[in-house]
């Protein structure tokens, strides 16, 4: 079979969720004999035929359609909310032979730009929620919109050519990772086609890790270490873990935040600077600005953590979750979005309250000071992610759904696990 993914961008410095389950999916495919070209456009990269940690890809010239946007303007777009048109995109999808199905990883005009395609074609299209249509809340779209203040928007008559108000409605199944955005699927769009279709993980790599490698590497050696992996930005909530460091550092003095990511939001990195300066404890916390995907770091940083940390604010899934677990590490989160579908508080992972900073620092020190149940959740953890979570396990199911789309078949008794 042949199934071209398109997505926004994918660039190994700018690594994220989304890239990480895409590139995941693909190579696993590729092994089990499927022929999976990966199209998106250009953006933080060039124009042309790539290869990103051995995937093959095809980047695209792109454009965002508003006057007077300016060039910082575009690359906050670029890494985060964009929505580009790519004609180049358009005419390749209409052109490139022997296709069978195409999987969409991104909404707005990317989304129409393959719907239009695909309805010419009269191929099927399937479509993954990576991050929350449905669920994101308003001051994250917010966000999405500061780069385009003070530009004119142009971008309409575009929308109603692609038809880009009805991606979901012409979509032969819409696979969601987190399972509040699937219930709203269920609700909002057709319970038919929705399918929950959670992130995976692979286990075998992520229990490999060298703790003691990377606390030689960073210098930290004799530290308890809290570990927050994921991407700079509001959405994350590394700022909560800035404000609790100095109460966890009352009962925990040995304590060490270690906040790893690439920044998306240069200003939210720069007030968790400034919030751990004025309480003090900016000799308590690390922060690295990303690490490679492929390389050692990211696993041993994750074996080094005595806790994983995720006060997010707002999260589909939590696939950082998942490689905790697979690390065997204890898990403290918030209660929001998919997480509370697949953590259980009190049995393989703690969960608090978004925004409780207080909460927050008892789940932390919890885990810190009590050895019997920082054991226990990451014993359940290890266990669950094991059973559910691998990749191999997620891949088998999509090429289910693969065959179910191409064949026109029910999707019924594979919409939930």
């Amino acid at each position: 079979m042949k199934v071209i993914h398109v997505l926004r961008r994918i660039v190994e410095e700018e690594w994220g969720g989304a890239e990480a389950v895409i590139y995941n999916y693909c190579m696993r495919l590729i092994d089990r004999g499927y022929d999976t070209p990966v199209y998106c456009t250009s953006a933080l990269s060039k124009p042309g035929p790539a290869v990103v940690r051995g995937l093959p890809v095809e980047r695209f010239p792109y454009f965002y359609p508003y006057l007077f946007l300016s060039k910082d303007a575009r690359h906050e777009m670029d890494m985060k909310g964009g929505s580009p048109i790519s004609f180049p995109m358009f005419r390749r999808l209409l052109r490139e032979k022997d296709v069978d199905l195409v999987h969409l990883h991104s909404m707005g005009r990317l989304g129409g730009v393959v719907r239009k395609a695909c309805r010419k074609r009269g191929i099927p299209f399937v479509v993954s929620l990576h991050g929350g249509h449905f669920t994101i809340p308003p001051a994250e779209e917010a966000l999405f919109q500061e780069p385009q203040k003070r530009t004119l928007c142009y971008g309409k008559p575009f929308g109603l050519y692609f038809g880009n108000r009805r991606i979901l409605s012409d979509a032969a199944a819409i696979l969601s990772v987190g399972y509040a955005e699937h219930a709203e699927v269920e609700k909002r769009v057709s319970r038919k086609t929705a399918v929950y279709l959670p992130n995976g993980v692979d286990t075998k790599r992520f229990a490999g890790g060298a703790g003691e490698r990377f606390r030689k590497k960073f210098g930290l050696e004799g530290k308890r270490i809290i570990l927050c992996l994921s991407r700079i930005d509001p959405q994350k909530g590394q700022l909560y873990l800035a404000r609790a460091l100095p109460d966890v550092l009352k009962k925990v003095p040995n304590a060490h935040v270690v906040i790893v990511g690439s920044i998306t939001i240069r200003r939210y990195h720069d007030e968790i600077v400034e919030t751990l300066k004025k309480n003090g404890v900016e000799d308590h916390a690390l922060i690295i600005p990303g690490l490679a995907p492929d390389g050692n770091d990211l696993i041993d940083a994750y074996a080094a953590c005595d806790v994983f940390a995720l006060p997010t604010r707002h999260e589909p899934f939590g696939i950082v979750v998942l490689e905790a677990w697979a690390a065997h590490k204890p898990v403290v989160a918030s209660r929001i979005g998919g997480i509370p579908h697949f953590v259980t508080s009190g049995e393989n992972g703690l969960l608090f309250e978004p925004h409780d900073v207080k909460g927050l620092v008892d789940s932390i020190t919890r885990v810190l000071t009590d050895e019997d149940f920082a054991k226990k959740i990451a014993d359940n953890g290890f266990a669950e992610v094991r059973r559910t979570y691998d990749w191999n396990v997620i891949v088998d199911r999509l090429t289910q759904i693969y065959d179910r789309v191409v064949k026109g078949k029910s999707l019924d008794d594979i919409r939930r696990p």
